[in-house]
């Protein structure tokens, strides 16, 4: 449904956030690669830990994971980067937070509620 998204309004971008929720699965990172890797070879997503400007990131979705990279994922695994991934991300926080300096000196704000 992303990617119809994406290729039928070349002018938007998609900010699309995987959390692993109830136990923890040994392969989740691989299946979560996986299932990016069958849209499009994962060309319309942007795995780069930067802040993009909108210009590069058009007609894409970019990726946040808030999961590590399993110690069994293959090495084709994530070789772009897992997407933005801030230093920390505060659970249930109504006024949102703030990471300064996060990202190559661009501050974050992020309201997860």
């Amino acid at each position: 449904m992303a990617e119809s998204f994406l290729r039928a309004h070349p002018s938007e971008t998609l900010i699309f956030c995987v959390k692993e929720e109830g136990d923890h699965h040994p392969e989740f990172s691989s299946r979560v690669w996986q299932a990016f890797q069958h849209t499009d070879n994962g060309a319309l997503w942007r795995f780069d830990n930067t802040i993009p400007t909108l210009g590069e990131v058009r007609g894409k979705g970019i990726v946040f994971t808030r999961f590590g990279k399993e110690p069994s994922a293959a090495a084709s695994e994530w070789v772009q980067g897992m997407g933005l991934q801030p230093p920390s991300w505060p659970n249930d926080r109504k006024e949102g937070f703030t990471d300064q300096g996060a990202f190559g000196g661009v501050d974050f704000r992020c309201h997860d509620w």
